[in-house]
């Protein structure tokens, strides 16, 4: 019988895996990444806690530059634009009643 490997995820690996600024290196980067692609071949089960993906967005939320940290949305949400949407919110108006 072979057993499927079973993998839970750090904060360290996730802040390597999505490269954030200050929390990772290229050299890092890559070995994550290839850990992660021979683990997916593998059939591997990958488990990431709770509390690792708050960390994970709490190291997101200080990065300083907003455009990079705004990318960060985009990146987490599977989208493949940085092209920002215009966004209309639409004002309730208050008449007093």
């Amino acid at each position: 019988m072979n057993a499927q490997p079973v993998y839970v995820i750090d904060t360290s690996y996730l802040l390597e895996l999505y490269a954030v600024p200050g929390h990772s290196t290229q050299e890092a980067v890559d070995e994550i990444r290839s850990r992660f692609t021979d683990a997916v071949r593998q059939g591997a089960r990958l488990y990431v806690t709770v509390p690792s993906i708050y960390e994970l967005a709490n190291h997101i939320a200080h990065i300083s530059d907003g455009n990079v940290r705004f990318s960060f949305l985009f990146l987490m949400n599977g989208h493949r634009s940085r092209k920002k949407k215009n966004y209309n919110i639409a004002k309730k108006e208050h008449n007093g009643t």
